[in-house]
């Protein structure tokens, strides 16, 4: 969570990951834990975005998540939903892991 709540601080952070953790590991099905950390990080790291204060949202801010959080939310809900179907055949979670680190260059490539 402290990646995604950059804004956040230990006294934040760590209540939060209690219940979060607890969830995970002990009322979730294996089949749901992918899905539920991502929403997890989808969740916190855009509450994240909307808090900071107005003179920090800039052309960035607005193209951030057009460049790598939505086509990720689509590649990770791909991945969790079509796995077995046709993703572990092309690399399966590598896809995911490879579309955050190009998503992230296109972006600072976009940006600069």
């Amino acid at each position: 969570l402290r990646a995604c709540l950059t804004n956040g601080s230990t006294k934040i952070n760590v209540p939060l990951t209690i219940p979060i953790t607890l969830v995970h590991t002990m009322y979730l099905p294996l089949q749901f834990r992918f899905t539920y950390v991502q929403t997890i990080l989808f969740l916190t790291f855009s509450l994240n975005e909307m808090l900071k204060p107005v003179h920090e949202k800039n052309m960035e801010y607005a193209l951030f998540p057009l460049i790598v959080g939505l086509p990720l939310l689509l590649v990770g809900w791909i991945e969790s939903t079509q796995c077995s179907n046709f993703v572990m055949s092309m690399g399966g979670h590598l896809i995911y892991d490879a579309y955050i680190s190009v998503s992230v260059i296109c972006f600072h490539l976009v940006c600069r």
